[in-house]
């Protein structure tokens, strides 16, 4: 309401100095009150605009925490079975596929860290 009033002055000053006597006072009055409304409409617009950007943001950083804690999951679970395989015998299959399954992580580690180096971080 106060920024509407603050443009309501500074409308009519600058419907003095531009319309002058061109218009009566009454036309005068009505026009800048529809410049107000729809400044006031524009606001509003924003508003909505930026809420909804607000909410897709906290969707796609609840997102990104999942994926976060599904990764930790994948690392730790990598961690056990290379701890496994260096401790016993198993078969050249299961060695092989762990070095895909570990290379993968890798790729994965990797484009985290490029999605995080995105968003500085909180100070």
């Amino acid at each position: 309401m106060v920024l509407a009033c603050h443009l309501y002055v500074m409308l009519t000053l600058f419907g003095r100095i531009h319309i002058g006597k061109l218009q009566p006072e009454q036309q005068r009055n009505q026009y800048l009150l529809k410049l107000i409304r729809k400044i006031m409409a524009t606001q509003a617009e924003i508003i909505a605009d930026m809420n909804e950007l607000k909410d897709k943001l906290a969707a796609a950083t609840t997102k990104l925490s999942k994926i976060g804690s599904e990764t930790d999951s994948l690392i730790t679970r990598i961690k056990e079975l290379e701890e496994a395989i260096n401790s016993g015998n198993v078969p050249q299959s299961v060695v092989d596929a762990f070095a895909g399954v570990k290379e993968q992580a890798g790729i994965l580690d990797a484009a985290l860290q490029v999605q995080d180096d995105k968003v500085p971080d909180k100070t």
